[in-house]
């Protein structure tokens, strides 16, 4: 009863957002974001990327991976169990490859996540990694049979969650990019495809309003998926690329996430970051947003006796 409750709650609340807010979050997730940004969010641009990514929940980072997964490329590998999977494969490296993998991506994201902690005034984690493959499927125009989130949609948790997604080939157009859907161009969006819900919409809108993710192998975007409306492209042959999900939290909570074992990084730690990206009640919601508050006027002491 309970169970029923809650999702009935969180129903009409999502209903509630999309109406007046036009997103597809529970008020409460609407609420906090939108504080976290006016009195957190430190939106001073130290850069052209933090201010893009201010500004349209994205950005196509200065950075490029082609290196790092030219190398590895030959040392991912499928499970025998899941090959006869035809929507979504997750690829898989052995221990030392995990370990070593990480350490790289840590040491060329360090400039990037550093900048990230400066514009949220809170420390930054990666806190799972997801190599996989998306194939083409048929019927991929109907709605109400969605296959790999391939319908335009939020993710469903705070903007203390956030995505980079890295190009493991060559992607354009006929690969099903990523499609984003700017900060700004989100009022012009729902009206031009008659956006209701994630199964109800008119796909024929003006395209013109959607970012593509292409590019070449080792390309990285930066995206708020919370924030950001965006889809799975559906590619005519195949697509490989990795998800990495980074966890804006102080550092005394990040034993939540389990990452202090590299092994828990790759292993799917959806759970973990659950806890606290995804409250379930308002009480918890403000005690989060209260531990953010108070990592912000940490920062703030240490930034001014380091001044003086």
């Amino acid at each position: 009863m309970n169970l029923k409750f809650y999702k009935l709650i969180n129903y009409l609340s999502v209903k509630t957002s999309l109406l007046l807010f036009k997103q597809r979050l529970p008020l409460g997730y609407v609420l906090f974001n939108y504080l976290y940004k006016k009195i957190i969010v430190n939106n001073i641009s130290f850069n052209d990327e933090i201010s893009d990514f201010h500004k349209s929940g994205f950005v196509k980072l200065k950075l490029n991976l082609k290196n790092e997964i030219n190398f590895y490329k030959d040392k991912f590998f499928f499970k025998d169990e899941e090959k006869d999977v035809t929507k979504r494969n997750k690829f898989y490296l052995n221990d030392t490859d995990q370990k070593n993998f990480l350490n790289q991506l840590e040491e060329k994201l360090k400039p990037t996540i550093s900048t990230l902690e400066r514009y949220f005034n809170c420390d930054v984690f990666i806190s799972d990694i997801v190599p996989f493959r998306i194939y083409h499927v048929e019927g991929s125009d109907n709605l109400k049979k969605e296959f790999y989130a391939n319908n335009f949609h939020q993710d469903g948790y705070l903007m203390i969650y956030n995505k980079i997604f890295i190009n493991m080939m060559d992607v354009n157009e006929d690969d099903g990019p990523l499609q984003l859907v700017p900060l700004n161009n989100k009022k012009e969006f729902f009206k031009s495809f008659k956006y209701k819900n994630r199964d109800d919409y008119d796909p024929f809108g003006n395209q013109n309003l959607i970012y593509k993710n292409s590019g070449s192998i080792g390309d990285c975007c930066l995206f708020s998926s919370p924030q950001v409306i965006h889809k799975a492209g559906i590619p005519k042959n195949y697509r490989d690329l990795i998800q990495i999900i980074l966890m804006t939290i102080p550092k005394k909570y990040s034993y939540q996430l389990n990452i202090d074992n590299y092994k828990n990084v790759f292993s799917g730690n959806e759970k973990n970051i659950m806890k606290l990206a995804k409250p379930y009640n308002m009480l918890n919601l403000i005690k989060l947003f209260i531990i953010f508050i108070k990592e912000k006027r940490n920062k703030s002491k240490k930034n001014i006796q380091a001044l003086n």
